[in-house]
């Protein structure tokens, strides 16, 4: 009995560091991948205000698009995690080569309370530091911003408007 089970616990433990081995081998390979690729990472920081962060709001980022205005659109919604009490952060992949253009927002979260109106939120989040501040003509929660600390691009589309952008070229620090 006392084979079996030392034999069991010697299977266990080969097996887990077999186990543990491949992961880190597949995990270095899709670093290498995505270098091959030619993405890099970047991760973006929302620092609220105390009345900011006392609000329920969620903040989110459009991934507008990869590249400049003639590449498709993505517009797919990413949500960012709560860092610390007034801290929201994202990490978000992005092309080396082409950039990236994106545009946050914040969604009111609390249907049991009123909405506050525009130009209260311009200046809640000027407070915040952000710019641009905007609300969305079909989702009456929803406000738009710009981060400051990084580039902009207007489009060229019909309707323009701004969104951040992370140019081409190396990461940034």
């Amino acid at each position: 009995m006392a084979a079996s089970s030392t034999t069991e616990i010697i299977v266990a433990i080969v097996g887990g560091v077999a186990v543990v081995g491949i992961v880190g081998v597949l995990g270095y390979a899709s670093k290498a991948v995505s270098r091959r690729r030619g993405r890099g990472w970047v991760t973006i920081e929302l620092r609220l205000s105390d009345a900011v962060a006392a609000l329920p709001f969620r903040f989110s980022l459009l991934l507008v698009r990869e590249g400049p205005d003639a590449a498709p659109l993505l517009n797919r919604g990413l949500t960012f995690t709560i860092a610390a009490h007034a801290l929201r952060r994202l990490r978000v992949s992005y092309p080396l080569n082409s950039g990236l253009q994106f545009k946050c927002f914040a969604d009111w979260t609390n249907r049991g309370v009123e909405c506050p109106q525009l130009p209260e939120v311009v200046q809640l989040f000027e407070e915040s530091g952000w710019c641009d501040i905007t609300q969305d003509g079909l989702h009456h929660g929803r406000f738009w911003f710009i981060l400051p600390e990084y580039a902009t691009k207007d489009t060229s589309d019909a309707n323009p408007y701004t969104n951040n952008w992370l140019p081409a070229g190396p990461k940034p620090s």
